[in-house]
């Protein structure tokens, strides 16, 4: 028998590829309202799954951090270099940091006579006082005028808010003391004592009393070096004995240790290698089934730029539809996080619809590439 002769290749103009396309698509030659779903599927429970694992980290750090437990401190009583220790503040590896003493002056509110109210001098870096400081606890302020901050259970006690006055009397003397600011300190596993307090920012400098504990929050800081920064501001002790300096954690009932290595070592981290191939594979494999019918246009004339630019057209679209019904379904869990935390984890999102999307065309070009004309008889015995 005879073997029939390919046609001569014929350039296909791009009006013609494009309306060849929208045909294939719009009469269901290519499956696009099967696949597009598919691939749609595959990638949401891929990308869920890493960022469902990524979001869970994300929440652990944000429970440590509000938790207290990245604050560390280091008590040497009456030993504590008040500029030294406000200094570490504005390292790169330091969030925030302090100087905390006791106050040996006795006060109390006018209207509890009886009882007295803790009163602690702190550096201006302890409730963000400094310009340009950020606090070590979370405070709330109205203006920039000097007075004192109250703690949770003083404010509660005593209706407290930023701006307003308390009437005390310090050490037997009356006055009204100006509320500065107020500050959270929970009652969640941290040291107690300044939850019913009174904190005055005191500007340290070279002639300022020495206090009794630094304070820093760090929480991406290697702990040991951080232990060394604290360490550091202790002043030395005349005598020949060394002075203890006590390095301990705010609230350790969340553990010890943050890991910070934690992302690098989830257990989804080749997620994101396996949607690629997946991905990938779908478009090779769909374009592959439809061989006989490419090989059909090879013979009947049509070159193969036009063969693979029509796919190009096909896959894109259908492909862009599955990411169009992956995307929002993928980001419905990333919403239940913090809002400073939303943001990163959408741009990831955004990553893995990128990469269904390029890994879904590049399978179909190298499928539609590797079809040949003269195979054309043995993909119609493989039918």
């Amino acid at each position: 028998m005879r073997t029939p002769q390919p046609a001569a290749n014929h350039h296909m103009s791009p009006r013609d590829i494009v309306s060849e396309a929208w045909r294939n698509l719009t009469t269901g030659t290519t499956g696009a309202a099967i696949w597009a779903p598919c691939l749609a599927l595959i990638i949401t429970m891929l990308a869920s799954l890493d960022i469902g694992a990524i979001g869970q980290l994300v929440t652990t750090a944000h429970q440590w951090n509000q938790a207290g437990a990245s604050l560390l401190t280091v008590t040497a009583p009456g030993h504590v270099d008040g500029v030294l220790c406000d200094a570490l503040g504005t390292l790169p590896s330091i969030r925030a940091a302090g100087a905390i003493r006791a106050h040996p002056a006795e006060v109390r509110a006018v209207t509890t006579p009886s009882s007295s109210i803790p009163v602690h001098a702190v550096t201006t870096g302890f409730v963000g006082a400094r310009a340009g400081a950020q606090a070590l606890l979370p405070t709330q302020t109205v203006g920039a005028d000097p007075g004192i901050f109250a703690g949770p259970e003083v404010v509660d006690r005593y209706t407290l808010t930023p701006g307003g006055t308390l009437g005390v009397t310090l050490s037997g003397t009356f006055t009204q003391a100006h509320i500065a600011g107020t500050y959270v300190y929970p009652a969640d596993g941290r040291q107690s004592g300044l939850a019913y307090a009174i904190v005055a920012p005191e500007p340290p400098g070279p002639h300022s009393a020495p206090f009794d504990q630094c304070w820093v929050d760090a929480p991406k800081s290697d702990p040991n070096h951080t232990a060394t920064l604290l360490r550091s501001t202790v002043i030395p002790s005349a005598g020949p004995q060394e002075l203890p300096a006590e390095v301990t954690q705010v609230n350790a009932s969340l553990g010890t240790e943050l890991d910070l290595n934690a992302f690098n070592h989830r257990p989804t981290r080749l997620i994101p290698i396996a949607a690629g191939v997946a991905a990938f594979a779908v478009g090779w494999w769909i374009t592959r089934r439809r061989r006989l019918e490419m090989a059909s246009s090879l013979h009947a004339g049509m070159d193969r730029a036009s063969l693979v630019t029509q796919t190009a057209i096909e896959t894109g679209i259908w492909a862009a539809m599955a990411c169009m019904i992956a995307y929002p379904l993928i980001t419905l869990s990333i919403h239940t996080l913090p809002a400073q935390d939303i943001a990163p984890l959408t741009t990831r999102t955004g990553l893995y619809i990128l990469q269904g999307f390029t890994f879904t065309l590049a399978g179909a070009l190298l499928a539609a590439s590797t079809i040949k004309e003269k195979h054309l008889f043995n993909y119609f015995k493989d039918r």
